[in-house]
This record gives C-alpha cells, sequence and structure tokens, in this order.
C-alpha cells in the first residue's frame, strides 16, 4: 500500500530514487467506551506492568500478542504501528510477493467495512493509514489525532483479524501490484539496486525483490493468501505498538477486549538457507534507454547484532555520509567524475551489504569506479582520522533524538527494536558500542569486508554508451586496486507555546516558536523570488542560487562549511521554489548558537565561488538529465508549459540546459542581491530555544545588514489562452503518465481552502479516484489530484500512471469523475471526512519543528501571515459541500483542460519528441 516504499535495504542517505522505491530499515531506529470501570494502580499490580525510565510499556497478551505502550503528551497526536514478523524471506520462490500482496489486501475490507471504508474513516478521523512489507517484517500503520484513537485502534484490530479478502477485489489488487512492478521497471536506480542484490545473494532470500515479479503476482491465488494469513497472522507472531497523547494503564484493557478472541497457533520452523561466502568479483550490468549511468558497489557485511555492526555504520558514514565524507570530497569536489555519491548499510538480522552508489556521465564510469576503491584502499591502508570518527559519532547518535521527534518515529523504532531485533534496550546498547568504537576498530572492518573478493558491481548504462562498460574492464578496473597491501605503496591524497514576532529596524522579520519536546531547532530563511521572477533567458537561476549558497562564504571555503555543519551533526541547504527562495537549517539545541552564526554567514557573505560554480553546474546539467527519466515530471512540466505559454510558471524550476550552461557567476550575484535582502527575508525558528536570547542573536549576526530597494513583479499578471488539447510524448517504458490540469487558484483567494478539500475528496485513499480508478478498475498503482497555488494562480491536475493498454479507459475515467463531481456535486459526508483528513493531516506534519518552522516563515513572507498556522484549520473546516460544488463549476473546466499523455499512448493529439521543449518567452 505504501507508495513510498516496499523493501527493507536503506539505513542512511541514498538517493530520492531509491528512497521512493525502497522502505528503509528503522533502527534510529482515542478511547474506547470503558466496558467496566477502570482503575490505574490495581490494572499495573495485577497484570505485574513496569516500566524502565525512557522505555514503553511492554505487555505479553494471554494470547501472545505483544503490546508496547508510549506515553508523550507534546503533541495531540497518536500512531499506531502493527508489527507482523513475516515478510518476503518466508515465502518460497514460486510464491514471491505474496507478503506484499497481502500487504495490500488487509485494508481492502472486513465483515463490517466494505472496500474504501477503512481509508474513509481514518481520513475522516484526522488520519492516515499505510503499511509496508520488507523483507523479515510488515508494518500496518495509523497516525491520526489522539481524540481518535478509538477508532485507530477498532479499525487496526478490525483489519487484523476480519479482512474479507473478496475474490473480486483481490483480482483488482493483483493488478494494482503489476502496476507498481511496472513503475518500477521505470525507475533505473530501482532497477540497479535489484539486480545488484540478485547477483550479491545467490542463495538467501534477500536476492528477491520483496513485491514479486510479474509472474508470481498474477499466479497467486485467494487460497494461497488465506493459507498464509493463517500460518503467520496470528497474535503470538506481532506486536502492536501505541505512541504518544494518551494514558496507557487506561487503554490497555480496550487493547485486550479488542483482541480478545484473537486465537494464538504454533509458528511453522522457517529454514531460510545461509548465503555462503563470495569466493570472486560479481558484476551486472544493465542497458536501456537512459539519460545518466548509475554504479552501485556492494560488499558484503555482517547482521545488526553483530558486533562490528558499530564499526561498519561509522564507517559508511565516513565514506559516504555527507558532504565533508571521504567519497564525496574525493571522487566529487575534488576529480569531479559524479553528480551524486553515497553509501548506506544495508544491515537487516541477516548478512547484508554496504553499498556504495554514484550517478555519472557514461565516459567517466572507469575513473569513477578507480576513484571509489582507491579512497576505500586509503582507509584500510592509512585508517581514519579521529576528528572524522568523532563527527560520525555525534551523526549516528543524532538520528535516534530525530526519529523521536514524532509519535510516528517513535513507534516505528520501538517497534523495530521489539519485533526485529527483540532488545527494547538497543538504543543504549548501541550508543554505548559505538562511544567504544576505535579508529583501528574502523580499519579493520574496512580491510575485513571491503576485500576483492567480496564486491559485487553493478552498472547500468545508457545504451549511447557504445558498450565501453564490460565485464572484463570492471574486472581490470577492480584487480588494479586488489593486490595485497604489502605490495603496494601509500596513496596520497513546544507546540503550546505562541510565536513571537520581532521585526529588525532593517524590515527583517523574526519569527520564534518554543518548543522543548526533544532537544532540536529548526530555522527557515524565506526571500520572495524563485521561478516567480525569472525570465526564459535567466531561466533556473534562483535554483542555481540556492546549490550554490552553502559552497563557500567570504569566512569560510565549501569543504569547511560542509564540515563544520556535520560536525554538530546538523543539516543546512538552500532551496528554490516557484515563489520563493533560502535557506533551512536543523540542529540539536546545544549547537543553535553556531548553527545561527552558520546561517548568518552564507545569507550574508556567500561568494558563488566560480571554481564551485562550474562543478554544481555539472551537477544541475545533470539533474536536468535526471528529470528527463522522471516520467512524472516530464509530463508535468509539459502541463506547466500548455497552461503558461507566457508566464514565469511555465518554466522549469531548474531551468534549461541552455540556460543553466550560460548562466554566469556576475548572474548569480546580480539576482541574489536583488533578492537576498533584509527586508525581503523571514527568519523562523522553532524548537528547544529561548525567544529573547534567540532575538539578541539574530539582531547581533544581522541588525547591521543594510536594506535595499526590492522590485517585485507584480501579483496576478495576466496569462494568455492555454494551449488545449492532449499532448504526447512518446517514451518507451513500461507505464503511460497522464496528467489533466487545469488553472487553479493563487495563495491569497479564499477558493485554495475548498480546493484542498476538493483534492482530498478525489486522491485520499478513501476518494473518487482512488476508489474508482485504482479500487475497482485497477487501472493504477499511482493515482492523484494535487491543488498547487503560487502568489499567481497556478494549477489544478490530476495525475495516473498506467499499463499503456489502459491509457484511453484510464483518460476516460479520470474525465468521468471530474464531470461527475462538477455537475452532481458532493456529498455531506465526503466533506467531512476530507476536512478530518486535512486538518488530523496538517497537526501531524507539525509535530517536526523543521515543518513548524517552513510553515511560519512561508506564510508570513507570502503575506498570509503566521497565525495562517491557527487559521488553516479554521477555514478548512468552515468549507461546504455548496461551496466545493461551487468551486468545482469554476475550476474543473476539463473540456478547456490540458492533456499530457507521456509514455507509450493512443494515438492521436500533438506528438512532442522527448526532447523538445517549448521557449517561453
Amino acid at each position: 500500500m505504501d507508495e513510498m516504499a516496499c523493501d527493507g535495504r536503506q539505513r542512511h542517505s541514498a538517493p530520492a530514487a531509491v528512497l521512493a522505491s525502497l522502505h528503509p530499515i528503522k533502527w534510529s531506529p482515542r478511547r474506547v467506551p470503558p466496558s467496566h470501570p477502570v482503575k490505574t494502580a490495581p490494572i499495573r499490580s495485577a497484570l505485574g506492568l513496569r516500566r524502565s525510565a525512557g522505555k514503553p510499556l511492554r505487555v505479553v497478551l494471554d494470547n501472545g500478542l505483544t503490546v508496547l505502550l508510549q506515553e508523550n503528551h507534546s503533541a495531540p497526536v497518536v500512531a499506531l504501528n502493527m508489527w507482523v514478523k513475516v515478510g518476503s524471506i518466508y515465502e518460497e520462490d514460486a510464491e514471491a510477493g505474496i507478503s506484499h500482496v497481502y500487504e495490500h489486501m488487509l485494508f481492502k475490507g472486513t465483515r463490517t467495512r466494505g472496500v474504501g471504508e477503512i481509508a474513509q474513516e481514518i481520513e475522516g478521523s484526522g488520519g492516515d493509514i499505510n503499511a509496508y512489507t520488507s523483507f523479515d517484517h510488515t508494518v500496518y500503520h495509523i497516525t491520526l489525532a489522539s481524540r481518535f484513537l478509538d477508532t485507530g485502534l477498532a479499525v487496526m484490530a478490525d483489519a487484523i483479524q476480519h479482512s474479507s479478502f473478496d475474490p473480486d477485489e483481490l483480482r483488482k489488487e493483483q493488478e494494482v501490484v503489476l502496476e507498481e512492478i511496472k513503475r518500477g521497471e521505470d525507475i533505473p536506480s530501482r532497477k540497479l539496486t535489484e539486480a545488484l542484490f540478485a547477483t550479491s545473494y545467490q542463495r538467501h532470500p534477500y536476492r528477491r525483490s520483496v513485491i514479486g515479479s510479474e509472474q508470481t503476482v498474477k499466479s497467486l491465488s485467494r487460497e494461497q493468501i488465506l493459507n498464509f494469513f493463517h500460518i503467520w497472522y496470528v497474535p503470538n507472531n506481532m506486536t502492536l505498538v501505541i505512541t504518544g497523547d494518551f494514558d496507557p494503564t487506561a487503554v490497555l484493557p480496550h487493547i485486550q477486549d479488542a483482541f480478545r478472541n484473537f486465537a494464538p497457533q504454533r509458528l511453522p520452523m522457517l529454514q531460510i538457507p545461509p548465503e555462503p561466502p563470495q569466493r570472486h568479483l560479481r558484476m551486472a550490468i544493465l542497458v536501456d534507454d537512459i539519460q545518466e549511468t548509475l554504479l552501485d558497489m556492494a560488499y558484503h557485511i555482517p547482521g545488526v547484532l553483530h558486533r562490528d555492526s558499530y564499526a561498519i555504520d561509522l564507517l559508511s558514514f565516513i565514506l559516504g555520509g555527507g558532504e565533508s565524507s571521504r567519497l564525496y570530497q574525493a571522487v566529487k569536489a575534488e576529480q569531479e567524475l559524479v553528480h551524486a555519491i553515497y553509501t548506506y548499510p544495508f544491515m537487516p538480522r541477516d548478512p547484508g551489504l554496504l553499498v556504495i552508489g554514484a550517478t555519472l556521465e557514461q565516459e567517466r564510469w572507469q575513473d569513477t569506479l578507480t576513484g571509489v576503491l582507491a579512497e576505500v584502499e586509503r582507509v584500510q591502508r592509512q585508517g581514519i582520522s579521529t576528528a572524522e570518527l568523532d563527527r560520525a559519532k555525534r551523526n549516528l547518535e543524532s538520528e535516534f533524538i530525530y526519529q523521536r521527534e514524532t509519535v510516528q518515529g517513535q513507534a516505528s523504532q520501538w517497534g523495530y527494536f521489539d519485533a526485529v531485533l527483540g532488545d527494547l534496550a538497543f538504543e543504549a546498547r548501541y550508543l554505548r558500542a559505538i562511544t567504544r568504537t576505535t579508529t583501528e576498530d574502523l580499519q579493520r572492518v574496512a580491510r575485513t569486508y571491503l576485500t576483492r573478493k567480496n564486491l559485487t558491481v553493478g552498472f547500468f548504462r545508457p545504451h549511447a554508451d557504445g558498450a565501453q562498460v564490460t565485464h572484463d574492464r570492471i574486472a581490470q578496473a577492480v584487480e588494479a586496486h586488489s593486490q595485497p597491501l604489502r605490495r603496494r605503496r601509500p596513496s596520497g591524497a513546544n507546540a503550546a507555546q505562541q510565536t513571537q514576532k520581532f521585526l529588525l529596524e532593517n524590515g527583517m522579520t523574526l519569527l520564534v516558536r518554543e518548543n522543548h519536546a526533544v532537544p532540536l531547532v529548526a530555522m527557515q530563511a524565506v526571500f520572495l523570488g524563485g521561478l516567480w521572477v525569472e525570465d526564459a533567458a535567466h531561466n533556473g537561476v534562483m535554483n542555481f542560487v540556492a546549490e550554490m549558497i552553502t559552497k563557500g562564504t567570504a569566512h569560510r571555503r565549501a569543504r569547511v562549511l560542509a564540515e563544520e555543519i556535520e560536525s554538530i551533526a546538523g543539516d543546512l541547504s538552500g532551496f528554490a521554489g516557484r515563489s520563493s527562495f533560502g535557506v533551512a537549517a536543523e540542529m540539536r539545541n546545544r549547537d543553535c548558537g553556531q548553527g545561527l552564526e552558520l546561517v548568518a554567514d552564507i545569507l550574508r557573505y556567500s561568494t558563488f565561488d566560480h571554481d564551485e560554480l562550474e562543478k554544481k553546474r555539472d551537477d544541475l546539467l545533470a539533474a536536468l538529465k535526471h528529470e528527463d527519466d522522471d516520467l512524472f515530471k516530464v509530463a508535468f512540466t509539459l502541463c506547466t508549459q500548455s497552461l503558461f505559454p507566457d508566464h514565469p510558471y511555465g518554466l522549469r524550476v531548474l531551468g534549461t540546459p541552455e540556460s543553466v550552461s550560460q548562466l554566469t557567476q556576475d548572474d548569480l550575484l546580480r539576482w541574489y542581491r536583488g533578492y537576498a535582502i533584509p527586508n525581503n527575508l523571514v527568519l523562523a525558528i522553532a524548537g528547544d530555544i529561548e525567544a529573547e536570547a534567540v532575538q539578541q542573536d539574530v539582531t547581533r549576526l544581522f541588525g547591521l545588514w543594510q536594506p535595499a530597494l526590492l522590485d517585485l513583479p507584480p501579483q496576478g499578471r495576466a496569462v494568455r489562452p492555454a494551449v488545449n488539447g492532449p499532448v504526447v510524448c512518446p517514451r518507451e517504458k513500461e507505464q503511460t503518465h497522464i496528467i489533466v490540469g487545469m488553472r487553479g487558484t493563487s495563495l491569497h483567494h479564499p477558493d485554495r481552502y475548498v480546493l484542498r478539500v476538493l483534492e482530498s475528496i478525489l486522491a485520499s485513499q478513501g476518494g473518487r479516484l482512488f476508489v474508482e480508478l485504482r479500487e475497482k478498475q485497477s487501472l493504477a498503482y499511482t493515482v492523484t489530484a494535487r491543488s498547487l497555488e503560487g502568489l499567481d494562480p497556478f494549477i489544478f491536475f490530476v495525475y495516473l500512471a498506467t499499463s499503456p493498454e489502459k491509457s484511453e479507459v484510464a483518460l476516460d475515467g479520470i474525465r468521468k469523475e471530474l464531470l461527475r463531481l462538477r455537475d452532481h456535486g458532493v456529498t455531506t459526508q465526503e466533506v467531512e471526512r476530507a476536512k478530518r483528513y486535512l486538518v488530523g493531516s496538517y497537526e501531524i506534519e507539525l509535530q517536526k519543528n523543521s515543518a513548524l518552522a517552513a510553515m511560519l516563515a512561508f506564510d508570513e513572507r507570502y503575506g498570509l501571515g503566521y497565525d495562517e498556522v491557527v487559521s488553516y484549520a479554521q477555514n478548512i473546516m468552515a468549507v461546504t459541500p455548496e461551496m466545493v460544488q461551487h468551486v468545482a463549476h469554476t475550476y474543473l473546466a476539463v473540456d478547456q483542460s490540458s492533456v499530457i499523455i507521456v509514455g507509450p499512448s493512443p494515438s492521436g493529439g500533438t506528438v512532442i519528441k522527448p526532447s523538445a521543449e517549448r521557449v517561453i518567452s
């Protein structure tokens, strides 16, 4: 069900495309009407309940169901996770994917709740419901307002125990999973990762994709599904985790009632074939019509409970965990061989892999492979510095704190510790272990595991490569860096607090929101600008500025900046969008002063160093190629070009290859200095800080910054009629991507709240498009609708990805659902459910300081006011069915919409070559 994830292979940083297709292993980690009086002390005494400081209350019910209850009253939110200790490694080859298909079916209906009603009930309570499957566990999770905990518990208990597995719904859901498999075929990074695992593992089930194959999914029968359910979905194989704003002692009896008739069963003995040691170099080479070359390298490593796991975690971070990492600095920053490079340890219970990945230009593949191997060898020979190790330790320690910022993060962490590791004290044990880990330990594990015979190399190259990447050449490159060490010479080289607003004399606005729930601080600096102020000749300049803003100042070079922010386990990055640009930062509260000083330095004194600029230009040109491999982004770009032919919103945020190639250092400095001025700045800071102290620091760092004339375009610029009619962009891929787009509204128009409700009625899991096109007709795995607003009116669109043979039916289905809503209106029940979902989702999102700081800063700078954080929910709850139908008549101009079809498509429409772009003047 979870569109973000279905595998369990990541723990640390990895590219977005990989994270979008593989679920990360988590390590870093309202009231049911009472049937009898509840007295806290007697219940604790009778059940023998006890809880260690900082740990959740752990109870095992009579039927074997493990229950973890952790109260946290920092926000009116609760999370429920049901961890089922079964995943794809429990399957036979012929039934591969059955765990994942079952996960899809669990929320499809029960004896008392029909298709779509579960999602509607949770979303109607302002919550989110989803699930994911991993190699060794399956998780069903609900997050919602704490006042609706009774609803969440009732739904979870009903779905787990009474799913109906209707044969027709199973057939439809198998079609949905097949669409998911096809979607994966169109994601190069996912295809390479699957090939890497299939090559690295010869016997262990980790070699198979979690979601199975087209052949195995098609072959699954209802009898197989039911048999799977009866074997593994038993209480003694499950852990229920509830975290958040509730009283554990009051809730526990109702959990017992909800699962009273859930009978345990003896679990079968599972014999998983161990993976034999790898004795020689392995390779996998994929070829397709892609723009970039992808490299993946994998070394076999032990599982998460092995004593070497701590050193491997630290080594992975030092090699490729950030901009100050070894591989980033040597292979990207210094040698400029790659567009991106990273590492992550796949470390489940059984032995895993340390993966190094990169994206690059095809002609640099051999130098890249050699450069990576040279850095690995340098660690083996020379070891690492104490400063590197200390920085890595601080970052890994901080992961646990960041995970605890939300109740869903806490539930995920505790569930993983108990259900997978069987150790609620894992965090404390892990932190003690990394504290004791030495530089010698890292050098030892590098020499032990990062060897030639233990290595698998995977390349995904474009057709145009000309077969430069071959097995023989890979072997030669690896062999050159794999001689015995003695023969080689060493190589060189809180939510209840109110927001406080301060206005500095230079026009800068400071917003401070204290939140002392966790020791974290987030900062968001926002200037008006972005795509909204650009023209075709300088398209992408604001994004270029945002990418360069952290690449050196008058006081710090790029590497020093990267090392300083990573030394405090923080994050600091630039951003640019349609209407603004700026900087976001996050760090622990003890490092707030240093973090604020870094933010001030880059906002006031960025130099846009010429050498760094040229490196970043290469990255941006590569990112444009990457966008051309993302068929949704291709379709969305064509849609905005059609709807806004002479407005900046028709341009690409990244720019075009032509514009990005021509932008100079003077261009970036001129555009930056024109908009990065204090009287155009809102800085919001949220977290564990004292408002008055922060105000003093901000005044000291920013008070002498002089204001300047701000020249902004007028809002509400006229736009000539859009380009109508179907636009077809042929791509030889597995799926056809369809967007139906219409002009929407602006951030300042009251219709935007109504459009959000309309969007939810159409696109949520209980929404019309999802239920009709995915649940009932199995036309797509991905279908959604979005309303996007800007300082000028922007867009409302529907997006769907489907098999080519279904594209005409799917497009017709989109049009029918939009027209049915426009002409016949919506029900009061639909509106109320949508409103509760939107408000609940909003409250859930506000748990994080980073989200709160961003909302405060954007709302204030866009002229909505920082109190929009409060009034948003009020405006949503004021929406009526009549308002929704009025807005539908106004904006759902289906006959005048822009229809974009990318991929294998039906005949008809205007054909645009994939490389063609409309020039917007």
